[in-house]
């Protein structure tokens, strides 16, 4: 009796969720073409780009629309990608997460290890110092909210 190759198995579901996943972003991508041409763009060619997720780092291909010098990548802004950023968010969220508890190598181990995805210190440190930035944007935000509060209560209480 052959033994169940847990690995081997773990790879093909993966690979069969890349495929899913281009499946996705294709019919996407033509879903959205008559809404872009319809807003004045003009698709002038395709572009591929590689990302690492969760579910391993894919290659796909996606439009690029143009309307006055300005461009737009519809499939980009709907996964929620910046411009040149390697990494989905919610891989370096997971990141951010397991360096509270783990130095950044270690890190960067644990991902490969899970996802069979190279993330290194480095990128572990980027986005420790943007997790950070974000808190602090976070509470100034929270502290000119309780202002504007404050204020209207004022002004509320004096009329």
């Amino acid at each position: 009796m052959k033994q169940f190759d847990e690995l081997r198995f773990s790879s093909q579901e993966q690979e069969k969720t890349k495929q899913h996943f281009l499946q996705h972003i294709e019919q996407y991508d033509e879903s959205i073409s008559s809404s872009m041409r319809s807003k004045g763009y003009r698709c002038k060619n395709q572009a591929e780009r590689t990302v690492a997720f969760t579910f391993g780092e894919v290659t796909f291909s996606r439009k690029r629309w143009y309307k006055n010098g300005e461009c737009r990548i519809p499939v980009d802004e709907m996964l929620g990608l910046e411009k040149n950023v390697r990494h989905s968010q919610e891989l370096l969220y997971q990141a951010a997460v397991l360096a509270t508890k783990l130095p950044y190598r270690q890190v960067g181990e644990t991902i490969e290890m899970v996802y069979n995805v190279t993330v290194t210190k480095d990128t572990v440190n980027k986005v420790v110092k943007l997790a950070n930035q974000l808190l602090e944007e976070k509470d100034d935000y929270r502290f000119f909210k309780e202002e504007k509060k404050i204020e209207k209560l004022k002004q509320i209480s004096s009329t």
